[in-house]
């Protein structure tokens, strides 16, 4: 593979991939107010693609500016940037796919200030600066939990991050409170098939930059706080993998560590969900909304719960006298319309 001036990958079929006009070292850095820069909202997963080559690029370019200047946040480790491999992995299977990018809008010097064309040469317009995408997250095993107190949740740190955990310099959810959150969350899907679907949960996926990641994490927070709540998607919570260089960074906006666990047995090839309790109509014109309303759960979770039963199910739709129903069995402590109530991260 090649990252020089370009980038392929043989393991890819197809159409080549779209490459740049412009080096990626000739990129300025973006100004913390994103003066100078165009900030775009990304919901065609064909422009991602056309931007692969870009993407990936850019993730080396901001490895080899951090070694350069000696900003890597975890002494005597580099992170590897993200590889074509998964960039193009997440971009053709995360569903829904929603992001945000920057790039050069006016003339600037390479750090950032404003300039002009005649005095910053290598300047172009429409240069990438940073990209964020996030989608619904998903795993494929049923055997998954999240569990921060599990005795295997942290068991694989080196001695350096042990060190850090046991003497409080980590943000980490030390009473497993919000693991209890994130598993007592409606989920259901079949691993085998579209996966096990946590509509509350947003994830990170897709995420680097050359100045502007906290704008970009915090635009994408605020949208996802504004975002009209459905049954596919309705959260309360944004989760990431984060490499050991990234945390520090994380935490400063407000993520904790979360622990998660899974087992090595097969998961069947069926439809699997969290604890639900069913139940029967008891009489014509009953509605997912007056069942959530009975249960105290949130109808959107009704709806996602029922939607491989009753393919056009929507909150309102008028259900006959004994229609089989599946309910969440843990009640939602928030309202639909809540805002992002917690973070996490792992890695």
């Amino acid at each position: 593979m090649s990252v020089n001036n370009g980038t392929t990958a043989r393991r890819f079929h197809g159409k080549p991939l779209r490459q740049p006009t412009y080096s990626m070292k000739d990129v300025p850095w973006a100004s913390k107010d994103l003066k100078g820069s165009s900030l775009s909202v990304v919901t065609e997963r064909q422009h991602l693609v056309d931007s692969i080559a870009e993407i990936t690029l850019l993730c080396n370019e901001a490895t080899r500016r951090q070694k350069q200047n000696g900003t890597s946040t975890v002494a005597k480790k580099t992170t590897k940037p993200l590889s074509i491999e998964y960039i193009f992995d997440r971009i053709d299977t995360d569903d829904p796919i929603l992001g945000f990018m920057v790039r050069t809008d006016q003339p600037m010097s390479f750090k950032g200030r404003p300039s002009t064309a005649k005095n910053s040469p290598n300047w172009k317009r429409g240069m990438l600066q940073g990209f964020i995408t996030m989608t619904t997250f998903t795993n494929w095993q049923t055997s998954f939990r999240f569990d921060s107190l599990h005795e295997m949740a942290f068991a694989h740190d080196d001695k350096d991050l042990e060190f850090q955990m046991d003497n409080g310099m980590r943000k980490v959810d030390e009473d497993g409170s919000l693991a209890d959150e994130l598993e007592a969350t409606v989920k259901g899907g079949n691993p085998h098939v579209e996966g096990i679907v946590y509509p509350r949960i947003a994830e990170l996926s897709l995420f680097g930059g050359l100045g502007c990641g906290k704008q970009l994490l915090s635009l994408l927070i605020e949208h996802l706080e504004c975002m009209k709540g459905s049954d596919s998607k309705n959260y309360d919570y944004i989760l990431l993998q984060a490499t050991e260089n990234s945390v520090p960074f994380y935490e400063s906006m407000g993520f904790i560590r979360v622990g998660c666990v899974q087992g090595t047995s097969p998961s069947p090839n069926d439809y699997t969900s969290g604890p639900v309790e069913e139940y029967h109509t008891q009489k014509n014109g009953e509605t997912p909304a007056s069942i959530a309303n009975l249960f105290g759960v949130d109808s959107g979770d009704v709806v996602f719960l029922n939607k491989p039963l009753y393919l056009t199910l929507m909150k309102n739709s008028w259900l006959k006298k004994g229609t089989k129903i599946f309910v969440p069995a843990v009640p939602k402590a928030q309202k639909s319309d809540a805002k992002i109530t917690s973070k996490a991260l792992r890695w």
